[in-house]
């Protein structure tokens, strides 16, 4: 029973730090004037579902020292509740079902890059914003990032060792804190870089955004039916170099 309390425990860290993740799309979904056709409602039910099950979850288990298998476990169940929730903005926003929004949600979170999405480019900025950020936050591993909520210093090191295939090494110096600091800095530094290169090639500000986000993950979602050969038929030649590099 208390593997399972640490398990539940640290996955409603993590849920809790993921219902943070709307604000970004509901945002822009604002800034759009989005909130006639689409509600706010598609961003504030999957955070108040992550908010309420995570905090229900840290209350309620004690979190205790993560063994490998423990850590397995959390990572195998984070990976898919949170594509379950992540689902639902597309469920409540396109015309797909459950099951569709869960593919492609989860295609975002594991950076597969394989969409079920047409039309792409008539979609609402804020659902396009959300594709990209789940390609994001999946490029170095979900857990890397909610890691820095946690308090248990022997459990970061086994549970960073369950996404070492996205951080490239389970051992790091000259400590976790630092290492996972340095990580995301030089993966957001990276990101920030792609972004005004594609903007000075000639995208506009959330496309460049977007494309960034999802060239630097790897995942390859993109704001267009033909990819990055959209821009190439608008007369943005360098555009897929930026990107290859």
């Amino acid at each position: 029973m208390r593997r399972y309390s640490s398990v539940l425990h640290y996955l409603g860290t993590v849920l809790v730090a993921f219902s943070l993740l709307q604000a970004a799309p509901l945002l822009i979904s604002v800034i759009y004037r989005e909130t006639v056709r689409f509600p706010m409602r598609i961003y504030v039910i999957p955070a108040g579902i992550s908010l309420f099950v995570g905090l229900s979850l840290v209350l309620l288990f004690r979190p205790r020292r993560l063994t490998l298998g423990t850590a397995m476990a959390v990572g195998a169940l984070g990976w898919f509740g949170l594509s379950l929730v992540g689902a639902i903005p597309y469920w409540l926003a396109l015309d797909l079902t459950y099951l569709d929004a869960f593919f492609e949600t989860t295609s975002g979170f594991t950076t597969t890059g394989a969409t079920l999405f047409t039309g792409l480019s008539l979609l609402p900025k804020s659902i396009l914003l959300w594709r990209g950020l789940t390609e994001w936050i999946g490029g170095l591993g979900i857990f890397t990032l909610f890691l820095f909520v946690m308090r248990e210093g022997g459990g970061r090191h086994v549970l960073i060792s369950a996404e070492a295939h996205k951080a490239a090494s389970a051992r790091f110096s000259p400590g976790l804190f630092s290492s996972l600091r340095i990580l995301w800095s030089i993966y957001a530094g990276l990101t920030l870089g792609c972004a005004l290169l594609l903007f000075v090639e000639g995208m506009s500000p959330f496309d460049a955004a977007i494309h960034a986000l999802t060239t630097v993950s790897t995942g390859g979602f993109s704001n267009y039916d033909r990819s990055i050969g959209y821009f190439a038929a608008a007369g943005y030649p360098h555009a897929a170099s930026i990107e290859y590099t």
